[in-house]
């Protein structure tokens, strides 16, 4: 493999030809800001935000995006590249809500660390004018808002690249461009799969899972199209044919809502990761003016193990058992090679290392008679 020596804020780095500025920048330990970069996806240049200076070149490159060349000389801090980050990530917040102390990423969102990091501490340019979009709550699961959306296009890499589902595309032109699905649509009216992954790679919070992150399942907006149980990688979706309600007995009508139409059958199942006794400890919390304690939700197939073989927890609370046993050496995800990030982890049995019983195994048949 060919290698190329170049040369960072004076820092002499050799990367394999093809490496971008970035990636070498990575490599030397220099930090060079991003907003639409991601390590998995293919999505470069959109947001300008990493621009560095070459020695040479006319203008300013974008670090993502640009293939280093052999003795190039970069600087990533000069008071031009400074100015540059700064003045795009101001038209960026221009058109950006207000509302960080309200959203759900306030302290976990990149465009607000980034604003912390580069010191814009005020709105300069004042925002243009446009037509409001509402949020899009077609999907059981997903909360897209495009009032949030910064045009990263991290979400329409993934879904393409990653899921191979392709549901969502930039479409218009402009100050009009937004990330939709094919002709302005919602999401619950295109072959979406609901997985998530947009989610998970979405920079500012403009779509957002349940607060507790899971995928939840809205029957009474299931078709019963089984389009999620055969796209589901991990095959843990089922179609109910059953009739499991009870809507003729009268003393169990009184119970629910006239006006409210439940759908019991002919929907797809799949695990809740038992949300309605989440939702117990939650408010038990609330009243109590603290957090959920680690151990105090139990799932149903928790309780009944009798190895206690099952672990539920918060897996962002760095001391809960459910973290520590996620960072095992034995814990492993299902599928973890398609980038899929699923919140169940499992841990590899141990098998049994005695020496004679590896050189003498033997077999136990079924006795005769």
């Amino acid at each position: 493999m060919d290698l190329v020596k170049l040369t960072i804020d004076g820092q002499s780095v050799e990367v394999p030809a093809g490496t971008t500025i970035l990636e070498a920048a990575k490599k030397a330990g220099i930090n060079i800001p991003t907003l639409c970069y991601h390590p998995d996806l293919d999505t470069r240049a959109m947001c300008r935000v990493c621009m560095v200076e070459v020695v040479g070149a006319r203008t300013l490159q974008t670090a993502c995006s640009q293939p280093v060349a052999e003795n190039m000389v970069i600087h990533t801090s000069t008071p031009a590249v400074r100015d540059a980050r700064k003045l795009n990530l101001e038209l960026l917040l221009s058109n950006h809500p207000q509302d960080c102390l309200n959203c759900v990423r306030n302290g976990k969102c990149e465009l607000q660390a980034l604003s912390e990091q580069l010191g814009v501490r005020s709105q300069r340019f004042p925002a243009q004018e446009k037509v409001a979009k509402p949020k899009d709550t077609s999907s059981p699961s997903i909360v897209r808002d495009p009032a949030k959306c910064i045009l990263c296009r991290r979400c329409v890499a993934v879904c393409h690249q990653v899921q191979g589902v392709g549901a969502i595309y930039p479409i218009n032109r402009g100050i009009e461009t937004e990330i939709a699905p094919a002709g302005g649509g919602k999401l619950g009216d295109v072959a979406c799969t609901f997985c998530g992954q947009c989610i998970q790679v979405c920079p500012v919070g403009a779509t957002v899972h349940t607060p507790e992150g899971l995928n939840t399942m809205v029957y009474n907006r299931c078709v019963g199209t089984r389009y999620c149980s055969n796209n589901c990688p991990y095959k843990v979706r089922r179609f109910n044919f059953l009739l499991f309600s009870d809507f003729e007995t009268e003393s169990l009508k009184l119970m629910r809502n006239p006006d409210v139409s439940v759908r019991s059958r002919g929907v797809m199942e799949k695990c809740s990761y038992c949300v309605q006794r989440i939702t117990v400890a939650r408010i038990e919390a609330d009243k109590d003016n603290r957090a959920i304690r680690d151990g105090e939700v139990q799932t149903a197939c928790q309780q009944a193990c009798p190895a206690s073989a099952i672990t539920f927890g918060n897996i962002n609370d760095k001391t809960s058992r459910v973290a520590a046993l996620r960072k095992d050496e034995r814990s492993y995800q299902v599928l973890a090679d398609q980038n899929t990030r699923p919140r169940t982890t499992y841990v590899a049995a141990v098998l049994n290392p005695n020496s004679e019983l590896e050189e003498a195994p033997v077999e136990h048949a079924p006795a005769k008679g």
